[in-house]
């Protein structure tokens, strides 16, 4: 059937909400069906009563898609809010197994959210990335670059001056619980000036506060093939060979796709 609505089939009619409801109230459509599809969840469709054709009536988002409602109890509630109390259920293309999940999806947003604190504790691991990247150059020097690549990008006033003891303050009093001591703009200084060097993540750790830091950088990303393409061509072969799997690569950089969603959605 949903290979036929996908089509525009002409005995199809796509109505959003408001034209849905004004159909019920004016005693219109009938045999209403709450269809399970796959894992997308939970789409409304009914009969629009003529004598003279059968057509189908689907709701459908703004968009004019058809309108997934992943949780059960959601779409019972949306048809029980718009008058609907007879109406039969159709699961034989319903995954359940993949279908929504209250305690799954509690558990996962855990699970993204320990990733995020772990990743943001850890930032300033790319200052000893840093570091390594360009060991041969005189500390002098490594502040002049770290302080114009900050400046460049708009992170911080030109004329910054930065003192040998304070750079060194940022590796000794890093794992304070105040990691402001570390400022950000040096932090995404040094992930940039190592990665120009192809100083990449080796763990999964690093590999999460690269995305978080990168992210911060050149993001809001809307996926993770946006994401995917602002990286060096051979990041991904190379962190690879480290150990670290393209899963937690898209994982890691999902995580901060998500969060950067739902700050939106707060403001």
């Amino acid at each position: 059937m949903l290979a036929t609505l996908c089509n525009n089939d002409d005995n199809v009619f796509h109505a959003q909400y408001a034209d849905f409801l004004r159909q019920i109230e004016h005693g219109q459509i009938g045999e209403i069906v709450l269809t399970g599809y796959q894992d997308k969840g939970f789409f409304i469709i009914g009969k629009i009563k003529s004598p003279d054709v059968e057509i189908q009536c689907i709701l459908v988002n703004q968009r004019s898609d058809i309108r997934f409602i992943k949780c059960p109890d959601n779409a019972h509630a949306l048809l029980y809010n718009m008058g609907v109390t007879e109406f039969e259920i159709d699961i034989a293309a319903w995954n359940m197994d993949s279908a929504f999940n209250p305690h799954k999806v509690s558990h996962e947003s855990r699970q993204r959210k320990k990733r995020r604190e772990d990743a943001l504790r850890h930032r300033p691991i790319y200052l000893d990335k840093y570091r390594y990247a360009y060991n041969d150059i005189q500390i002098d020097e490594r502040i002049t670059m770290l302080v114009e690549c900050a400046v460049q990008h708009g992170w911080i006033e030109d004329g910054k001056e930065i003192s040998k003891k304070r750079f060194f303050t940022w590796f000794d009093k890093r794992e304070l619980p105040d990691n402001k001591k570390v400022p950000a703009w040096a932090m995404k200084a040094a992930t940039l000036l190592a990665t120009d060097q192809c100083v990449y993540p080796r763990n999964d750790l690093e590999m999460s506060t690269f995305a978080c830091l990168w992210f911060s950088i050149y993001g809001p990303f809307e996926s993770f093939e946006d994401a995917k393409k602002s990286l060096p061509s051979d990041f991904i072969p190379s962190v690879k060979l480290s150990g670290i799997s393209p899963e937690w690569i898209e994982t890691v950089f999902n995580d901060e796709i998500l969060h950067a969603r739902h700050v939106d959605r707060k403001n």
